[in-house]
């Protein structure tokens, strides 16, 4: 479920599984706590009680609360070991100090919360590294969320076979695309 997208900031719930095999991840948090809170309670959701954060890449819009996420909700932080320190809200001092268990990860190497196993895919965009990811909950639904993704060729390798959902999320800028490399 998308709170959040575009260049003043991103966040996304994922909910999978039932009963005690239900969790509820954050992926990115790069909105005010408050609007976040508000707009997760619409949906009948809760913020401050998410079983995990995922970090898709270091960029303000998507990184600004996601430490604060995750100490409200006494979650842990998923991120690639290499957007610690790139920006001051990602400082390990920081992460620390509020007590925020980091679990790194790397690409294409799947992982578990809970009931869903989730996959990272690294995308090429201007901000190293960033990922998007893949989810698949224990009955084998498939879903994908890719954010700011520069180029789709890495969509093109096999990675959304089988995805019945697709969340992509991008820029198109005819200025920059002429100009930029």
């Amino acid at each position: 479920m998308l709170l959040a997208s575009g260049s003043t900031g991103n966040c996304a719930l994922i909910e999978a599984g039932r009963g005690d095999d239900r969790v509820v991840v954050a992926l990115d948090c790069g909105i005010a706590q408050r609007t976040g809170r508000d707009l997760a309670a619409d949906a009948g959701l809760a913020l401050t009680s998410v079983d995990a954060v995922l970090l898709t890449h270091a960029h303000a819009d998507h990184s600004a609360n996601v430490v604060a996420v995750a100490a409200r909700a006494q979650a842990p932080l998923y991120a690639h070991p290499e957007v610690i320190d790139q920006r001051p809200q990602l400082r390990a001092s920081e992460i620390a100090r509020r007590r925020v268990e980091l679990r790194p990860y790397a690409d294409r190497a799947s992982f578990q919360v809970g009931p869903l196993r989730i996959t990272p895919i690294a995308l090429p965009h201007d901000a190293e590294p960033t990922h998007g990811f893949v989810f698949e909950s224990q009955d084998g639904q498939r879903a994908a969320y890719f954010s700011d993704l520069g180029r789709p060729e890495v969509l093109m390798e096999g990675v959304l076979d089988g995805v019945e959902s697709l969340v992509l999320e991008f820029n198109y800028d005819p200025e920059m695309l002429e100009n930029g490399p």
